[in-house]
């Protein structure tokens, strides 16, 4: 069964059956909105999830059907075939809602208004957020974390509404940003901005910070003073990464990238320190979830996530997964379990061949929606301890 729907009106032209996204307007928020989304509640008692299905290229268009439909909340699957899913028989639609739902014509800032703008803006009342994409192969994840300097995707503008926030914000206040970048490949975490003397990239630590959460040891922050200096900041680790021969291509790489906003007040002596965690998640690109002793490695640490996060859905969100299965894992263990609000965005492709890993993508995330998360507490700091922070593991 397919979904018969003609093709909608799409922000993107295609050219030899490649995608190509035409750059929208910017639309810089007034100071107003950046006042109202400050002061934005974004409390929330679960992880939220949102869904981004991408437009078919001109090759699938050509096929005439698609096999995804958006709805408001709704992500409507049609699959043939023998499989069943959730309990609904093949040839039947598969139905799912979610928080929100962007279709094949959404644009970068939408996404971002909705799944970035408001964890953004409670960094600087020292809250930790959390966005991750999870999906397969070719179905826009990458495109939403990092998108291109035409059309930049959510590490970009989260950054860029921080410094619009700066520009904004109270003369009392000294904000500092920081922004550290990294991959996992399976098991060994790289420096994307490691020191000029550093000639080979050095295996990373991960440790337990009781006032920070999950950190990882060593890892190089370059303090931003500017959006077109995070530009520079994001072209430079996209190039340490393509350079470093010891990941194996995009496949089973895991991209991270922090945002840290510690605001000191000149008046209290005190700082918040809010931090958001931008994770591209490698592609689980088999039909059916690999088991956690499998032998393709790039997939084990995607098993634990699945692992953990289906101990989670069962026990309501309390202590019981085990999150030192992988250091996929272990740095997602504050995301799911610890001082943070999370949104997690499953991407589809909307192709009737990948239906399966669509189906199973969106399968994911609804069990994820049931993940409960306790309330955020905001982090604050001494000056004592800011200045120590910033002249040992956050040193420019």
């Amino acid at each position: 069964m397919s979904l018969k729907l003609t093709s909608s009106s799409s922000p993107a032209r295609r050219d030899s059956g490649k995608l190509q996204r035409r750059t929208p307007p910017e639309r810089k928020p007034s100071a107003g909105s950046l006042g109202q989304l400050a002061a934005s509640d974004v409390r929330q008692s679960t992880v939220q999830v949102a869904v981004r299905c991408r437009p078919l290229t001109e090759e699938e268009e050509q096929d005439g059907e698609r096999a995804v439909d958006c709805d408001g909340c709704i992500v409507r699957v049609a699959a043939d075939g023998p499989a069943e899913l959730d309990g609904t028989a093949a040839g039947q639609l598969h139905e799912f809602s979610f928080d929100h739902v962007f279709g094949p014509e959404a644009d970068q800032l939408s996404v971002f208004s909705a799944c970035g703008a408001p964890l953004v803006a409670q960094l600087f009342d020292g809250f930790n957020g959390s966005i991750f994409a999870y999906g397969q192969t070719g179905s826009g994840k990458t495109h939403t974390i990092g998108g291109s300097a035409a059309d930049p995707g959510l590490l970009y503008r989260s950054v860029s509404t921080v410094f619009d926030l700066l520009a904004g914000g109270s003369a009392s206040m000294q904000p500092q940003v920081f922004i550290p970048m990294f991959p996992a490949v399976g098991e060994p975490i790289r420096d994307l901005q490691p020191p000029p003397e550093q000639a080979t990239p050095a295996d990373l630590r991960i440790v337990s910070d009781a006032t920070y959460g999950t950190t990882v040891e060593g890892l190089t922050s370059t303090t931003a003073h500017t959006a077109s200096h995070v530009r520079s900041l994001i072209a430079q680790a996209s190039a340490t990464r393509a350079a470093d021969e010891s990941l194996p291509g995009r496949r089973g790489t895991h991209f991270f990238a922090l945002v840290t906003v510690r605001s000191a007040s000149t008046e209290t002596g005190e700082s918040a320190v809010g931090r958001l965690t931008l994770a591209d998640l490698a592609s689980p690109d088999d039909d059916a979830l690999p088991a956690a002793d499998a032998d393709d490695e790039p997939h084990v640490p995607l098993a634990s996530l699945h692992d953990c996060m289906s101990t989670l859905a069962k026990s309501g969100g309390k202590d019981g997964a085990d999150f030192e299965q992988s250091k996929l894992t272990q740095l997602l263990s504050d995301p799911l379990n610890g001082n943070c609000k999370t949104m997690m965005i499953v991407t589809v492709s909307p192709t009737q061949a990948a239906v399966a890993t669509s189906a199973a993508a969106l399968a994911f995330g609804k069990k994820a929606a049931t993940v409960a998360l306790g309330p955020a507490s905001k982090i604050k700091e001494s000056m004592q301890t800011a200045m120590t922070k910033v002249n040992t593991t956050m040193s420019a």
